[in-house]
């Protein structure tokens, strides 16, 4: 048909029937090709996505809508005079995980209204007042996380989705410790949409931390973040998504999935310094612990774990002051405790390895989840590990579980170490203070 575009399609993919929206702006008449027989449709942009309604002589075909949801991305070819253009779209199954499917292809001879039509579509998904989908990214890579294969996974797995997408990406590999803080301090941010970290909790604690360095960082921490996981526990990813998955969260960067995230400031005295966490802030075993494995890099996640069960042989107990205000309440509670490990978590900070430390925090709740590890027996300590996969943990005798919005913990030795989203440092009186709704996450809360 002249001026038309011939759509085939064998599998129909991403494309649902129904009660079809309202349609939005330009439509463009096609050539349908079915399982049988051809009809001539009209193509025509909706809220929802694009809509292809049948004309009035072709009753037998049917109507329809390919979802802006399913949507990855629009490219184009020019062969042998035509324009042929690509729709491609994503289906999730039950792990979360995702996969492709071309749903439409198109080819037409006379590719002006087929442009104009491409032009209104890219309006709706990135400018319009329904979506807000990002165009330019900024890509820090750790090279030498997820054992050295992180640049390597998120080439393969990511970056075709961003190219898919069709955005402009830029990609800087760090080059030694701290480099996070060098580039984010020299980097501009209004050149961006967002800034996408790929690497494990580490990376995403220092662009946050590297954001919150420079001189305008409160403009700069509400530059939405994405996160590639390519690290050994992805604690971030797995509390707030529900999976390591690059590709469903490459894909929630491309459709603009934007959730509010709580953020922790956590006052390390001994050193002046104000930090930023996002998962959870610990003193006591888990500090003890990710001190020791830090010399352990070489096993991967399985470092935490073997060196954990080492603790186990010969523990420790630390004696602590503690300061804390109840979520609803406006006074301090001051209390001394023998504790095993005291940690702040504002996620659950669940894993790929154990089940999740804090089942009830969530990343918007307004809350610090406390959970206090009280002195006990190896074999109690056995059993929280046990008991964790499950969540059942929390209900130990040697545990307990506060929801708090500030708290104060005092080292009443000076010893051991506190760990910051994996991040260690020397035994500090912390201050800890939730700032609600402070960061943006590209990311999809998971049903």
């Amino acid at each position: 048909m002249e001026g038309g575009v011939t759509i085939n399609t064998g599998n129909t993919e991403g494309i649902q029937s129904g009660i079809l929206p309202k349609p939005l702006g330009r439509s463009l008449p096609v050539k349908w090709k079915g399982q049988w027989r051809s009809h001539i449709n009209i193509l025509s942009l909706a809220q929802d996505g694009i809509l292809y309604t049948p004309m009035e002589r072709n009753r037998a075909s049917k109507a329809g809508i390919i979802r802006m949801d399913s949507i990855v991305g629009v490219s184009t070819k020019i062969k042998r005079g035509n324009l042929k253009i690509s729709i491609h779209t994503v289906r999730y199954n039950k792990m979360k995980a995702c996969y492709f499917k071309q749903v439409v292809r198109c080819k037409c001879r006379n590719s002006c209204d087929s442009k104009e039509f491409l032009q209104e579509l890219d309006y709706l998904m990135h400018d319009s007042p329904y979506y807000r989908r990002p165009r330019k990214i900024f890509v820090i890579i750790n090279p030498i996380g997820g054992h050295g294969k992180a640049k390597e996974q998120y080439q393969k797995l990511a970056k075709p989705i961003f190219e898919l997408a069709c955005l402009e990406v830029t990609e800087v590999c760090t080059e030694r410790a701290g480099h996070v803080f060098e580039i984010l301090r020299d980097l501009n941010l209004s050149e961006y949409d967002v800034v996408v970290g790929v690497g494990g909790d580490g990376m995403f604690f220092e662009v946050v931390n590297g954001l919150m360095k420079r001189p305008d960082y409160d403009t700069a921490i509400k530059k939405p973040l994405g996160l590639i996981p390519a690290g050994s526990s992805n604690a971030l990813a797995v509390s707030c998504r529900g999976t390591v998955n690059m590709v469903t969260l490459a894909l929630d960067i491309v459709r603009g999935y934007y959730m509010p995230l709580d953020l922790v400031r956590v006052y390390h005295k001994a050193s002046n310094h104000y930090i930023y966490s996002s998962i959870v802030t610990a003193y006591g075993f888990m500090g003890y612990v990710g001190y020791k494995a830090k010399a352990r890099r070489q096993l991967g996640p399985f470092r935490y774990l073997v060196t954990g069960a080492e603790h186990l042989l010969n523990p420790k107990f630390y004696r602590i002051r503690l300061h804390y205000i109840p979520i609803g309440a406006n006074e301090w509670i001051q209390r001394e405790e023998s504790v095993f490990c005291i940690m702040a978590c504002n996620l659950s900070a669940a894993n790929s390895q154990t089940g999740p430390l804090a089942p009830s925090a969530k990343p918007t709740d307004g809350c610090i989840t406390l959970i206090i590890w009280k002195k006990c027996s190896r074999f109690q300590m056995i059993n929280f590990w046990m008991k964790q996969k499950h969540g059942s943990h929390l209900r130990l005798p040697s545990v307990e579980t506060l929801k708090v919005t500030a708290l104060k913990i005092e080292p009443l030795r000076g010893e051991g170490y506190v760990n910051v989203d994996g991040e260690i440092f020397d035994a500090s009186e912390l201050e800890i203070e939730l700032i609600p709704h402070k960061l943006t996450l590209m990311c999809a809360v998971p049903p």
